[in-house]
């Protein structure tokens, strides 16, 4: 396996950009975009030698069996290395860019706004610490069936070309870049949204919103606004395209936030007709035959255009935060800075703005909430993990998983990508299902009401009627509580229909159950997720 990435890294490190034919393989193909200085080369040589060895093991991380976050070669390297080798990669991503596209840096990027009067300071000091520390640095994309990359391989799809384009440039300053592609066919960024610590992953630093087509309420972008800042390192959020609430909810989260919005349209309108590199789109780059191939979904190149665009953006704030990271050591020394406090300060609901959305209830949008979910892609448990299986349980239930999009799920899964909307479905033939939750963290505090909650499909095509309309019983601790359900709110697409709701009735400290049972004949219940804190 060190054969393949000693022989690509042979191949950048030695003839770079002088052979005219590795020269137009990097025009077409988006995971050859750099040309590394001299130092640099001699640095990814050395890596490629490491790799095959086996002198130094390379790390790699694990998403869910479906995504892999790729490997970060660590070598003991002075800051002033760090510095010298990110700023030459830094340069080198820009200028490849900029040739592909024939375009200025400024015009790549014209077309981002910030809301905070700082403009990218929180990202910048995010990328310090990054750099100060050698830490990885995590960017999630929540989004839609085009985010995912649907009609394409998943490694065409825009964040992981945002991903192939920017590792070189940050492990070259000493940063593990890790990107996880979190898009789903169909679905709003609700109910996901309650509980992103669980979906997108706790570790996240930056968090983009990408769910232009499916979703444009304003108290659900609130909703995952909070919803990230509450996250235990505070992101950044990024909106891939700019909503019109934005504006009003900036006034609230742009520090805190460090909100951005960035749009390629205006972008591709200028290159279509004349760049090669944007006109004659297609599906993959390589023939294929992945499911999505429709009008609504972004061909190869479209995609690359979106990756390489925040690409160089976040190239831009990353540049500013190795100029401070170089002035400081140049001042401190990198061992007096690396003692500094980097540590991250959580955010409670209560240091949160005030809420702005009428329609957002502050039961799920102060606190940060724990969830078991059977769709994917995603960080957490699994609802099965859940499922009480003692003897007090008999063992187990008989609800089983369905998956009402099978075709397209497995179709996505020869295409490198997850997008699985699995169901935990139960009729009046199949009893009880529990679920132990231990009701000890997920953002709460000593004396804090709990809650716990749960999304699913209703058993009705009329949506309108809420679970009160249906012979369903649900148990905390052995007491029944679908009367005092509180409906929280509805997520209503073209790919799915879900309602969730909640109760405080009957939950305690420590550990809590609660369960479902289905009493009607010919209804069938299925449950999406499980919600507590």
């Amino acid at each position: 396996m060190a054969q393949k990435p000693l022989r690509w890294l042979l191949a950048i490190s030695i003839y770079g950009a002088r052979d005219s034919k590795a020269t137009r393989r990097r025009r077409e193909d988006p995971r050859m975009f750099t040309r590394p200085s001299c130092r640099s080369r001699v640095l990814l040589l050395s890596q490629a030698l490491f790799v095959l060895l086996g002198s130094r093991p390379a790390e790699s991380l694990h998403l869910n069996a479906t995504h892999r976050e790729g490997r970060f070669l660590k070598a003991s390297r002075s800051a002033s290395e760090r510095i010298a080798d990110g700023e030459a990669a830094l340069e080198s991503l820009t200028q490849t860019t900029t040739s592909l596209y024939g375009v200025s840096e400024t015009v790549l990027t014209q077309d981002i706004k910030w809301y905070a009067k700082e403009g990218d300071a929180k990202l910048v000091s995010q990328f310090l610490r990054a750099i100060v520390l050698e830490d990885k640095f995590v960017v999630s994309v929540g989004g839609m069936s085009d985010t995912a990359g649907h009609g394409n391989m998943a490694s065409e799809a825009y964040p992981m070309v945002l991903a192939e384009a920017l590792k070189p440039v940050f492990a070259r300053a000493g940063v593990r870049l890790v990107v996880r592609n979190m898009g789903m066919g169909g679905v709003p960024s609700f109910p996901n949204s309650v509980c992103l610590g669980d979906f997108l992953g706790d570790d996240t630093d930056l968090v983009v919103w990408d769910y232009r087509m499916v979703e444009h309420d304003e108290h659900k972008g609130e909703l995952y606004l909070r919803q990230a800042l509450m996250l235990p390192r505070a992101p950044s959020v990024l909106f891939k395209r700019e909503q019109r609430y934005l504006q009003g909810l900036g006034k609230g989260y742009a520090e805190p936030a460090g909100l951005h919005a960035l749009d390629e349209t205006k972008l591709f309108n200028a290159l279509h007709q004349t760049s090669d590199a944007v006109k004659s789109d297609k599906f993959c780059n390589s023939r294929c035959t992945c499911p999505g191939q429709v009008r609504w979904h972004a061909g190869w190149k479209m995609h690359r255009l979106r990756g390489l665009q925040m690409a160089v953006l976040y190239a831009q704030s990353f540049s500013r935060a190795l100029a401070q990271f170089k002035h400081l050591v140049h001042e401190h020394g990198e061992e007096a800075l690396k003692a500094r406090d980097w540590s991250f300060k959580p955010v409670r609901g209560s240091d949160l703005p005030a809420l702005r959305s009428k329609n957002l209830s502050s039961r799920f949008a102060d606190s940060a909430f724990k969830c078991g979910l059977t769709w994917s892609p995603r960080m957490g448990r699994s609802l099965m993990d859940l499922v009480d299986t003692s003897e007090a349980a008999k063992g187990g239930t008989k609800w089983r998983l369905n998956d009402p999009n099978k075709r397209i799920s497995d179709g996505g899964k020869k295409c490198g990508y997850s997008d699985d909307k699995t169901q935990l479905e139960g009729t009046v033939h199949d009893g009880w299902v529990f679920f132990p939750l231990q009701r000890d963290g997920g953002g709460s505090s000593a004396g804090e009401e709990g809650t716990l909650g749960f999304c699913a499909e209703m058993p009705t095509k009329d949506k309108e009627k809420r679970i009160g309309d249906f012979e369903v019983l649900v148990l905390v601790n052995g007491e029944e509580v679908q009367d005092d359900l509180e409906f929280w709110m509805d997520a209503r697409t073209l790919g799915i229909s879900i309602q969730c709701y909640g109760t405080s009735k009957m939950v305690r400290a420590g550990e809590n159950v609660l369960g479902f049972r289905v009493m009607q004949s010919g209804i069938t219940l299925k449950l999406t997720h499980v919600i507590w804190r």
